[in-house]
């Protein structure tokens, strides 16, 4: 591959590799900001999106050379990038030209914490990435349901064994409760409990959450 300036080189990439691999403009985004641990705002060449979701799917340095220090320094970037962006799922890699004048694509492994070569029909499809994407937001949505379950038996447990303290109280008139304040100790309970219900019905009204997207 003759010499070429990033610039150009990035827009082959665009072009010829991700465009192809149905990734629509909108979801690629160029000279992305993004803030690292120093305060320090660094620029990355190329991110992918979800369009769906917004999420970052995979990141891309360009480097018109790849000659030993520039690649580390690239691998190095790419790996601060990562850190900052603090997403396990996210995809890194840097693009360019080796010293051969060859077009390379290296790809980092974040559970190996490795680097390797790959050629231009395994760099990943939209389809794919998105894919896990989405599945990854499902698992995450689980959990979070499981936890708001768990709150809430949590929480109608301790309601119970508060208002059957109050009850035994009241019948060995240790602590004698007027109806109202029995009224309000059960109101409070029951707003302590609707946040973490999905669905109530009230004299013949049904309320119910919206579902998260």
């Amino acid at each position: 591959m003759p010499n070429i300036s990033e610039r150009n080189l990035l827009n082959n990439i665009i072009n010829e590799i991700l465009l192809p691999k149905g990734f629509s403009h909108s979801a690629i985004l160029q000279d992305v900001s993004i803030s690292m641990e120093s305060a320090k705002r660094m620029y990355v060449d190329l991110i992918l999106i979800n369009e769906k979701t917004k999420n970052y799917l995979a990141i891309i340095e360009v480097k018109s050379r790849l000659h030993n220090e520039n690649l580390r320094s690239a691998q190095q970037q790419v790996q601060l990038y990562l850190k900052a962006l603090n997403n396990p799922a996210l995809h890194g890699y840097v693009m360019g030209v080796d010293q051969n004048s060859n077009f390379v694509i290296y790809s980092f492994n974040n559970k190996m914490n490795t680097w390797e070569v790959i050629s231009i029909d395994n760099f990943p499809n939209y389809y794919s990435l998105t894919t896990v994407d989405e599945k990854q937001l499902e698992i995450t949505k689980t959990k979070k349901r499981k936890k708001n379950v768990d709150t809430f038996l949590l929480i109608c447990i301790i309601a119970a064994i508060i208002t059957c303290a109050f009850l035994i109280l009241s019948l060995c008139n240790v602590l004698k409760l007027e109806d109202r304040e029995m009224s309000l100790l059960l109101l409070t309970i029951g707003l302590v409990i609707i946040p973490f219900v999905a669905k109530l019905e009230i004299l013949g009204i049904v309320f119910e959450r919206k579902a998260e997207k």
